[in-house]
Formats: C-alpha cells, sequence, structure tokens
C-alpha cells in the first residue's frame, strides 16, 4: 500500500531535513545583515522537519495497530494529529519569510543610501515576530470549519487524518494556491529587482553609492531567487501528475507528495545549494572545519633554524652564511636567520629591523645546546 511505504519513509526524511537545518545553523550562526535570512528559513525548516518526523510516526502507530480504519470527528485531529496545525503554521511562516526576503532585496535597490537604517529596525530575530503573529493568526480561517462542526456527530473522517478532510477540499484548494504562486511572485519580485539594479547602475555609470557590496547584494538575490523558484516547481509538479482524474488514494495523498518535494529539493538539498550559490555560506564551512588549521605559522626561533651546515651543503646556488657558518653551532647565540629565513639583523627588505629581533621568540634551545641538567643533589629512587 502506498501509504504505508509513505508513513514509513516520512521520519527518514524527517530527520534529514532536522540535519540539514541544524547544519546550516551552525555554520550562519554568526551571520550578520540579510544573511540572517537563512538563519531564519533553517529555523522554519527545523520546525517542518520535526513535524514530518511526528507524521510518520503517526501514520506508524495508527496502520500497525489497526485504528486506521477508524473514524473520529475532524476538530478530533486537532488534538491527536497536531502536525497538521503545525504544517499549515510553517507553510504560512515559510511563504512570509520569502515575501520579507524580497521586500527586503527592493528596499535595498529602490532607497540604497536609506537601506542601512531601515534594516537596523528589522534584520533581527524580533523580525520573526511579525511572520509568526501572521501564521497563528491564518490558522482560525483554515481550522474554522473543522471546529464549528465539533457538534456534527454525522461527519466523520478517518483516524489518519488526512488534511484535505480535515479543513475541507475548498480551504485546502486555497492554501494550495498560495503555496503555488507566492514563490512565483517573489521570483518575479526578483527579476524586477534586477532590472531596478541594472538600470541605476547604468545610470550612475556602475558606481553608485550601495549601502552593500555587490558580491553580497549578487549572492543573496540568486539564493532567494532559486529557492522560490524550488519551492514553487515543488508544489507544482506533484499536482500537475496528481489531479482529480487520479485514483480517490492518489488524490488523498497529494498532499505529502508536495511535502516530500519540498522536503528534498528545498530543505535537505539547502547546504549542497548554497555553497553553490554563496560563497560566505562555503568560507563559513571551511572555517568550521578548519578552525585551528589556518595561520599556523611558527612565530618562534630555534637554534636549529636554519639547518646545520649538512642540509645547508646541499643546497643549489649561494646561501647567505653558507661558506662562513657552515655549522649552527660557530655562532654562540643561536642562528643568523629568522623564521621567514632572512637573516637576523634584516628585515625582509635588506633594512634594519631591530625591533623584529627583539620581539621575536626563542624557543629553549635558542639558548642551550644540551638539557639544562637539575640543580639538586637529590637522587631518585630506583624503580
Amino acid at each position: 500500500m502506498v501509504e504505508d511505504l509513505i508513513y514509513e519513509f516520512l521520519p527518514v526524511i524527517g530527520f534529514g531535513m532536522c540535519a540539514s537545518s541544524i547544519f546550516v545553523l551552525i555554520v550562519m550562526r554568526g551571520s550578520k545583515d540579510a544573511f540572517k535570512f537563512l538563519q531564519f528559513f533553517a529555523f522554519v525548516d527545523l520546525i517542518s522537519g520535526i513535524t514530518m518526523i511526528f507524521a510518520g510516526f503517526h501514520g506508524v502507530i495508527h496502520t500497525i495497530y489497526g485504528a486506521a480504519g477508524e473514524m473520529i470527528q475532524p476538530w478530533q485531529c486537532m488534538g491527536s494529529g497536531w502536525h497538521l496545525p503545525m504544517w499549515i503554521f510553517t507553510d504560512a511562516l515559510h511563504l512570509s519569510l520569502m515575501f520579507c526576503f524580497t521586500l527586503d532585496r527592493l528596499f535595498l535597490i529602490i532607497v540604497p543610501i536609506q537601506y542601512l537604517k531601515i534594516a537596523n529596525f528589522y534584520l533581527h530575530k524580533r523580525l520573526l515576530i511579525v511572520p509568526f503573529a501572521g501564521s497563528l493568526a491564518y490558522l482560525y480561517p483554515v481550522f474554522q470549519d473543522a471546529s464549528a462542526n465539533s457538534d456534527n456527530k454525522t461527519l466523520s473522517i478517518s483516524s489518519l487524518c488526512h488534511l484535505e478532510e480535515v479543513i475541507g477540499e475548498e480551504t485546502y484548494t486555497l492554501h494550495t494556491v498560495l503555496l503555488q504562486f507566492i514563490p512565483i511572485g517573489c521570483v518575479l519580485g526578483c527579476f524586477l529587482i534586477l532590472l531596478i539594479y541594472m538600470i541605476r547602475h547604468l545610470k550612475q555609470r556602475w558606481s553608485y553609492n550601495w549601502s552593500e557590496a555587490t558580491d553580497i547584494t549578487k549572492q543573496l538575490l540568486l539564493v532567494l531567487s532559486v529557492r522560490c523558484f524550488l519551492f514553487g516547481v515543488s508544489v507544482h509538479l506533484p499536482l500537475l501528475f496528481i489531479h482529480k482524474g487520479s485514483t480517490a488514494e492518489m488524490a488523498i495523498l497529494r498532499d505529502f507528495f508536495i511535502r516530500i518535494c519540498l522536503a528534498i529539493c528545498v530543505t535537505i538539498a539547502s547546504p549542497i545549494l548554497l555553497s553553490s550559490l554563496c560563497p560566505q555560506f562555503s568560507h563559513n564551512v571551511y572555517m568550521l572545519f578548519n578552525k585551528y588549521s589556518h595561520n599556523t605559522k611558527r612565530q618562534w626561533q630555534s637554534a636549529s633554524d636554519p639547518p646545520k651546515g649538512e642540509a645547508l651543503d646541499h643546497e643549489e646556488g649561494d646561501h647567505p652564511g653558507k661558506d662562513e657558518f657552515a655549522d649552527a653551532a660557530v655562532n654562540m647565540f643561536g642562528s643568523f636567520y629568522s623564521a621567514t629565513g632572512a637573516p637576523m639583523g634584516l628585515g625582509e627588505t635588506g633594512g634594519n629591523n631591530h625591533v623584529d629581533r627583539a620581539n621575536h621568540e626563542r624557543s629553549i634551545s635558542f639558548y642551550y645546546q644540551d638539557s639544562p641538567k637539575s640543580t639538586t643533589s637529590k637522587k631518585c629512587r630506583p624503580a
């Protein structure tokens, strides 16, 4: 049965969504300015992943224990199947963030000089308050019919709680239309922003006083347009293949197919897309996994810098001090060379650089040819 297979597959997708979202949150944890939108999207994807896990286990438990054939009232699904209102909530929150991100890019192009003042007002975590409140308010009209029919004992649905059966066909169709066309509107908005961007650049001879670096503007605009495009495609494709002429089972499961496509194309693939489209994300990933591998140049000097005469004899060409000081032991003060290879007392350009000599750290081997002996006369006890 297709539905049983979907319920077994949903937790796997949910864990993948959570892992992908947590990775993006960790990588972009110190992001500033408009890059915070990437954190907001990852936060919404994390909630969607947790909801997907619960939806899978909810369906598996009902099918295993034979409760799938039971009939309940639609309003009861709001308690036992709380993944349904959470799905509606995350859908509305995701669409709201895409719309806000598009407006942010539009503000940058229309009023580039005043953009910093405007952005400092809303580019904070409190930005989520408005979409969060709007998404919560959106739940009321969606589940209004289910709550209003709580006294109607003749109205019953399957205990598996399919979204279309709970909220009604008309409400579900309206919600699907929003999922289809708001991302398309955001993509068209990105093209409009790009057109205005090019016109203003040409008008100002490509030297306009922007409040944001040009590379960052291109990165964020590309990330926004690709995410909106993938979101719209993930909703349209299942609806194209599963239409009203399909079987009743496939028609009732179309919401699951939409969410699976969204999870794979938008959420799970998010780190890969960001790595290919956003160099800032790639740089943060590199710094995350190579935290201690950069800036490791040795800043101290040893008595064997440079190598002793045996090693110098094998070097080709003339080397300062190769003949005069073939053995580092001749110099009672250690090496005549700094850690960068320049003779001591001479800077990188050949001038005197006594400040570098004074501030250069030296290892203990610089002062001792052999290890210092203990000054105590007490002998160690035999083992």
